[in-house]
């Protein structure tokens, strides 16, 4: 079964959306009537539920696609590593790869300069390994590798600019679990963030304390989780500054000490768990 939601490709730009009932996304006879039937394209197989034996046919797809500015491949049952060509599209300004299961490689460390337009990356529930590039969190708007296996630190470089609206990074093997100041150093770079809404970093292995720049945190912050970690300490009473907070997770940690009575000011919130270990 072959078919083909959207594809377009023009002089303004184009993107690409692509969804099979059958777990495979066919890249046959009607990519070649997308094209105008262009002869010189190949009737390649598919890049189906095995990525790893479809690479020729990828790569020359994702070289021809230069102007692409959109790619769905969500839940297709995707097994293997992304071609190269598939990160040499410097158009691209939302990836959406989550939901694949077994769709597994290494980010290139200069992702960021690669595709310097990519505003929105989704890659949650697959099996992606080694650490986030900071070129990538300098870069980005959304950022949602929840339920993979990255592992290493967090490092925001950038102090001037970040345009960084969702942080979801749940599930993913994040934090030495020996620095105690992994956690401080990442949230004092996170304080650039001025429209930041999201910011999950849930069941990870990240340690230290809570820094008193936590309150430093956009004012549109709705949803804050660090449970399942490390994390040792009180709780900051500037904490109470992030008065847009709906979502607060904070449980099983080592947390001590007392809960400061100013979040009884945070008035939206309506999800509060502080639960130790």
């Amino acid at each position: 079964m072959r078919w083909f939601r959207e594809l377009h490709q023009g002089d303004s730009g184009g993107y690409w959306e692509g969804h099979s009932a059958a777990y495979r996304l066919a890249l046959g006879g009607r990519m070649c009537a997308a094209f105008g039937a262009r002869r010189s394209m190949p009737r390649f197989a598919s890049l189906t539920d095995d990525i790893a034996r479809s690479h020729v046919a990828a790569h020359y797809v994702f070289h021809q696609l230069s102007k692409l500015k959109r790619i769905s491949l969500h839940e297709n049952n995707l097994v293997g590593t992304m071609p190269r060509s598939f990160y040499n599209l410097s158009s691209l300004e939302e990836v959406f790869l989550n939901n694949n299961i077994r769709l597994t490689g290494r980010l290139p460390i200069n992702i960021g300069l690669m595709q310097p337009h990519l505003y929105l990356l989704s890659l949650s529930d697959n099996h992606f390994t080694g650490s986030i590039p900071p070129s990538l969190l300098n870069s980005l708007g959304v950022l949602d590798v929840a339920r993979n296996n990255f592992s290493g630190k967090l490092v925001i470089t950038s102090r001037k600019i970040c345009k960084l609206t969702t942080v979801s990074l749940s599930s993913t093997n994040f934090g030495s679990g020996e620095d105690d100041d992994e956690l401080m150093k990442f949230i004092d770079g996170l304080s650039i963030c001025k429209n930041l809404g999201l910011l999950d970093l849930s069941y990870n292995r990240m340690r230290g304390f809570l820094p008193d720049s936590l309150g430093n945190l956009s004012a549109s912050l709705y949803h804050l989780s660090v449970s399942s970690n490390l994390i040792q300490g009180s709780l900051p009473p500037s904490i109470c500054s992030l008065i847009n907070l709906t979502h607060l997770g904070m449980s099983d940690n080592i947390f001590s000490g007392i809960i400061p009575n100013c979040l009884g000011n945070i008035s939206r919130l309506s999800f509060l768990d502080v639960n130790p270990t």
